[in-house]
């Protein structure tokens, strides 16, 4: 499970490095001749950053390819690509305030949905025994045992649940953008040979 966790954070991260390097290579020497393939790819690595502090987005890097190479086939891709559908890790992020929503925000309404759920019932489990504790003045332990581990369990549920949920909805729109490229690419297929 741990590996795979890894491999997961790893596969996550593809893209903030696809980016680091690309951005590299335009930095230390704007007249590469694989400029144009490196913003190309560097406006499809965007779509899926999740580290903060990139300066550049997706349609900025494909405007400023098809305005430096007008023409050519890449930059007849990032106009249409700026047209592919994506969804945002940030957006994804945002929405994970409440579990589930980010699934439903990727598209996974069911997996949303069940999690939206579990977070409602862990709610209930610790909202309802502190009302009800604080409701009783008269409790001796013997009494709010049930009440305490009812509260500790859904403290536990909620808070598990809050940061899969997080990871998971990362994991859903990484999906959704790389069917989306894949989709694009594969309707491309001929235009993408400079590829």
């Amino acid at each position: 499970v741990a590996g795979s966790l890894d491999l997961f954070a790893l596969r996550l991260k593809t893209n903030d490095g696809a980016i680091q390097i690309w951005e590299t290579l335009l930095d230390r020497n704007p007249t590469t001749p694989l400029r144009a393939l490196a913003l190309y790819r560097l406006g499809w690595a965007y779509r899926n950053h999740i580290v903060t502090g990139f300066v550049g987005s997706s349609d900025v890097v494909f405007d400023a390819l098809v305005k430096g190479y007008p023409g050519s086939e890449l930059a007849a891709l990032a106009t249409a690509a700026k047209q592919a559908p994506y969804k945002s890790p940030t957006t994804a992020a945002a929405w994970s305030i409440l579990p589930g929503a980010g699934q439903i925000y990727a598209g996974e309404y069911r997996n949303g949905t069940i999690r939206l759920a579990i977070a409602a019932a862990a709610a209930t489990a610790l909202i309802v025994p502190s009302v009800i504790a604080y409701q009783r003045h008269d409790l001796d332990i013997s009494d709010a045992w049930p009440l305490l581990v009812s509260g500790i369990a859904g403290a536990t549920v909620l808070a598990v649940d809050y940061t899969n949920s997080y990871q998971d909805a990362l994991r859903a729109v990484l999906e959704v953008n790389e069917r989306s490229e894949r989709a694009f690419e594969d309707a491309h297929r001929s235009e993408k040979h400079t590829l």
